[in-house]
């Protein structure tokens, strides 16, 4: 049985793991917001493993620019929250393909 962290006082209950870079320190979870019922995903850094207060510099910066994005394609930047040991934001969760994923792409 998979354990997962529980978010339930930020208001999300983990359902998946999507993703682990264990090296990195940062897992992707799909999770169920409690409050409106929708799935999100919830990305965690962990950086109480790495002490790399540079990451978490990175990791602001790129709040800030999903902040600025509006796209109905791109997740929408939802919340951010500090679970103790790093920070996790979350987004809305696009039932798609991951980018990691190789694809074509045609002119529209």
């Amino acid at each position: 049985m998979t354990t997962f962290p529980d978010f339930r006082q930020f208001g999300y209950e983990v359902t998946e793991c999507l993703n682990n870079n264990a090296t990195g320190g940062r897992i992707t979870y799909k999770a169920l917001d409690l409050n409106s019922q929708q799935a999100v995903v919830i990305k965690q850094f962990c950086f109480a493993k790495t002490n790399n207060w540079d990451e978490y510099k990175a990791i602001e910066r790129e709040i800030e620019v999903l902040r600025g994005l509006k796209h109905p394609g791109i997740p929408k930047f939802l919340t951010k929250f500090d679970p103790g040991d790093g920070l996790c934001f979350v987004q809305e969760y696009k039932n798609a393909a991951p980018l990691s994923k190789p694809r074509t792409f045609s002119p529209e």
